[in-house]
């Protein structure tokens, strides 16, 4: 690998289009996360792979991209787009914001649903929601969705583990379920809703109280 900035870096034979690609997909993550956080406070090292072989050895596995911790993200060929980036550093961000202890109670479908409304990724966005209820498939609750282990068990009920053998065009349940749910939650309370929310996890308030409150809040305020 060789850093074509601290945080950036590639596999050493990429080519210069390729080292390019990298830094705009950087670039423009971090921007879509300036315009919600306000800031990005992390500095994880994000590793990007160009080539399966490369992506595998720093341990891909069946995945497109991941977050390993607060410490780096990594990404395989598929995944070099602002979208992908901005998914899995809004995961370390948050983790860096709340600490690990808060990180395990959160419910799975609201880190993966933020992390899927940030990146604006269609392939999980409202249409393909609307894709997989048109087809019949009733998709899970979010009660069905609360632990890492109920999340992977749904992505593997669904069939969305083999989404990196997928065209980008097919079917995905579970991640457009729940960024189903935080579309409709921000559409209530916004950016600085979100920003509150984060705020009071830091601080040690319960998940389910500090989301419905948040809410209810700004329903009132929008009122007349």
């Amino acid at each position: 690998m060789r850093a074509v900035q601290p945080d950036v870096w590639i596999e050493e034979n990429a080519t210069h289009a390729q080292e390019a690609q990298a830094l705009l997909a950087h670039s423009q993550a971090r921007q879509r996360l300036n315009e919600v956080l306000g800031e990005v406070r992390s500095r994880p090292i994000h590793v990007f792979c160009f080539t399966t072989t490369c992506f595998q050895r720093f341990g891909g596995g069946s995945t497109r991209a991941k977050a390993l911790g607060e410490i780096r993200t990594l990404f395989g060929p598929a995944a070099v787009t602002p979208a992908y980036v901005a998914h899995e550093w809004w995961h370390i961000e948050l983790h860096h914001r709340v600490g690990y202890g808060v990180i395990r109670s959160l419910p799975r479908w609201f880190d993966e649903g933020v992390a899927v409304w940030v990146s604006d990724d269609p392939q999980y966005g409202e249409a393909m929601y609307r894709r997989v209820l048109d087809a019949g498939i009733v998709p899970p609750t979010l009660q069905e969705l609360t632990t890492m282990d109920d999340f992977n068990a749904a992505v593997g009920r669904y069939g969305d583990h083999l989404w990196a053998e997928k065209p980008d065009d097919a079917l995905r349940v579970v991640y457009p379920t729940a960024g189903h749910e935080i579309r409709r939650w921000m559409d209530a309370v916004g950016v600085d809703g979100l920003r509150s929310m984060i705020v009071g996890l830091a601080h040690g308030e319960p998940f389910d109280v500090l989301y419905a409150d948040l809410e209810r809040a700004a329903i009132a305020a929008q009122k007349p």
